[in-house]
């Protein structure tokens, strides 16, 4: 039923590349890096705190919102970066801090 693998020379793991030479490779982020100037400021607020790894809960204490508003907020940042999920959100924002950032350093974040 099962075929034999063989770990001799030329087996399956010949060619993928050294893991240190492959440390520094990025991988793909989903989302619209250029729509990050389209953010609001408030949505810039929620960005950077996500890219932190913090909840709604967290983001909405630290804004003074309600968590129902980090969530539309989450939504349209979603829409306007072009990712589906609130985890694409907080991959792209944790890949893009710095850029984020250049679009100025919101007040609940300094």
């Amino acid at each position: 039923m099962f075929q034999e693998i063989s770990h001799g020379a030329g087996d399956a793991y010949d060619g993928l590349g050294d893991v240190e030479s492959d440390r520094h490779v990025q991988p793909a982020v989903q989302g619209d890096l250029d729509a990050v100037a389209d953010l609001t400021p408030r949505e810039v607020d929620v960005l950077l705190l996500l890219s932190r790894a913090a909840s709604n809960r967290e983001i909405g204490r630290a804004l003074g919102i309600a968590e129902r508003t980090v969530k539309a907020h989450l939504t349209s940042i979603m829409k306007k970066i072009a990712v589906r999920s609130r985890t694409e959100v907080a991959i792209f924002s944790f890949a893009h801090h710095r850029v984020i950032l250049q679009h100025g350093v919101p007040s609940a974040v300094r």
